[in-house]
């Protein structure tokens, strides 16, 4: 091939064996490529169905589907939100625990398997810590807050209920998840209420039986705080009160009306916060322990 001289006659026979055989060996290897990649192709079908069952059976024998349903019961009640004065843990996943988010628990529990779906939904403690942020429902749906705001008050069924209430600035009086939490107020134990005042004034309609703890922080802003707040006037079992301290003081949740004092055993709150005219109500305070 380096020159340009016609081969000898004997050269020229040989080429032009392998020319006329050529195609017949082409064809040849083609075949056994084309068994080959079938081969193989089979092989791959044969690797990955082996695989598969090896997961499958590893799933079968993993030792957390032996568990006896009272360990994970348990478990379950050991994920569940710890409320640490008033303070709710925050979630696994980074971010502040809040009850209509799916990645929380109990919903995530719920979707793991029909066997985890049907201890969790038979569990009304799960449910019964409620925490709801206001200002992160912005891009919810008044339906999808009614929905899964309804779903969460139902699988709580008749339990006592912790509830925390975030809001902020917001005014939620007319919220969709506002009727939801009016009509369970006679099974709150306790509540932790970082609203603005007029948000929390909305809910003085309603009856608090078993309240026993209370936490208040009052989230309206500073030029703003002379609207009066009514709502717990006539509870009668509240025994612990928390005044957490704003941006702009406590005076707003100073002015808490006729709030029964007198019943309390504990109140903690930032002394320098309060002011002259809240020494009434320091008066009241006969039960402190």
């Amino acid at each position: 091939l380096s020159v340009n001289t016609p081969p000898l006659d004997s050269e020229a026979a040989i080429l032009l064996q392998i020319v006329q055989k050529s195609p017949a060996d082409i064809e040849s290897l083609q075949l056994q490529i084309i068994n080959a990649q079938e081969t193989l192709s089979a092989l791959m079908g044969l690797q990955e169905t082996a695989s598969r069952r090896m997961a499958d059976a590893k799933s079968i024998l993993h030792p957390m589907r032996s568990l006896p349903e009272d360990i994970l019961i348990e478990i379950f009640l050991f994920c569940t939100p710890i409320v640490n004065h008033h303070e709710v843990q925050w979630s696994t996943h980074g971010d502040k625990f809040d009850s209509l988010y799916p990645l929380n628990h109990p919903w995530n529990v719920s979707h793991v398997s029909h066997r985890w779906r049907e201890i969790a939904l038979s569990l009304p403690r799960l449910w019964s810590v409620i925490y709801l942020d206001f200002k992160r429902y912005t891009s919810f749906s008044p339906r999808q807050c009614s929905f899964v705001g309804s779903l969460l008050f139902e699988r709580s069924a008749k339990l006592d209920l912790c509830v925390n209430i975030v809001s902020g600035e917001m005014e939620i009086d007319h919220h969709p998840l506002m009727p939801l939490l009016k009509e369970s107020t006679t099974r709150w134990r306790i509540l932790n209420a970082h609203m603005s005042s007029p948000s929390l004034q909305s809910l003085s309609g309603c009856e608090f039986p078993l309240l026993q703890e209370l936490g208040v922080r009052d989230e309206y802003p500073g030029d703003r705080l002379d609207v009066p707040v009514n709502t717990f006037r006539n509870v009668q079992n509240v025994r612990i009160m928390h005044l957490y301290p704003s941006d702009s003081g406590l005076e707003g949740y100073q002015n808490l009306g006729e709030f029964p004092w007198s019943n309390l055993s504990k109140l903690s709150c930032h002394i320098s916060e309060l002011k002259s005219d809240f020494l009434p109500s320091l008066q009241q305070l006969t039960s402190i322990e």
